[in-house]
């Protein structure tokens, strides 16, 4: 693995995950709103993405009670995104807004000046970069799958996979993986301002352990290099984390995620 650069490396992380969730709402033809303080983006259907909380906690009952009275106004629910360059009293004053602890994501990052993490594709699997109607509708049902989201999803999901080019700065390809003819696997590289991001890394369930997601991975590591970048992003999961650790990807910081319903839940 490269030596990550030097420099607030935190804040790069956080900064394309927030600038992604924003293309995301964009793309779906919704509002979004970026502030210093905090970025609020509305997702394809009925919830917000809220992160990059740079407030002081003076100002936390104030921020928090009008994000959650839209939220409420829209009868959606919203997912807080908490990381440690937010005020730490955060985790504190969410559950009094009607905010849960759902959560965590290890966000993480790996440089790309050096040689990158070798690895051996499964026989039989090409890796092609969807951009026919067919190639995106069969990556968006590989991923939904992979990662057991339900098909209420997928009309706005496939919304954003569809679109094509860049919005606000931000471009996003989509890999699929084809395993003896049969789409298995899908990743998506993420062309942010300052890093590259990989995102919706996914095997189906019955193709796994063969070693499609490490050879997804691999691909979106050179991809970004070719493309010029430096770095790239990513928020794992615990089902993920130790696959990205064993190819090089280092720990930034943990990201805690809330979830609030419409109308709150009631505070234990």
């Amino acid at each position: 693995m490269s030596a990550l650069p030097a420099g607030p490396i935190a804040e790069i992380v956080e900064d394309a995950t927030s600038e992604y969730f924003a293309y995301l709402g964009l793309v779906n033809g919704r509002t979004v709103c970026r502030r210093p303080e905090i970025v609020c983006a509305p997702s394809g259907s009925d919830y917000y993405r809220i992160m990059r909380a740079r407030f002081p906690v003076s100002e936390a009952d104030g921020i928090i009670g009008r994000i959650t009275a839209r939220l409420d106004a829209r009868g959606a629910d919203g997912v807080w995104y908490l990381s440690p360059m937010s005020a730490p009293e955060l985790s504190d004053i969410l559950p009094m807004h009607g905010f849960s602890y759902l959560k965590d994501w290890k966000s993480m990052a790996i440089g790309l000046t050096g040689p990158l993490p070798a690895g051996t594709a499964p026989p039989g699997l090409e890796i092609r970069m969807a951009e026919r109607r067919a190639d995106l509708d069969a990556w968006a049902g590989v991923m939904l799958a992979g990662f057991g989201f339900d098909d209420p999803g997928s009309e706005a999901f496939g919304r954003f996979v569809a679109a094509r080019g860049t919005t606000a700065g931000v471009g996003q390809r989509h890999y699929l993986g084809v395993l003896d003819g049969r789409p298995v696997a899908t990743a998506a590289l993420v062309l942010g301002r300052a890093a590259a991001g990989a995102y919706w890394v996914s095997t189906l369930p019955d193709a796994r352990g063969r070693g499609a997601a490490t050879a997804m991975m691999g691909h979106v590591l050179r991809e970004a290099k070719a493309a010029g970048y430096g770095v790239v992003t990513l928020n794992a999961t615990g089902a993920g984390h130790p696959l990205y650790s064993r190819m090089g990807f280092a720990d930034c910081f943990t990201t805690a995620i809330y979830h609030r319903p419409p109308g709150g839940v009631a505070e234990k």
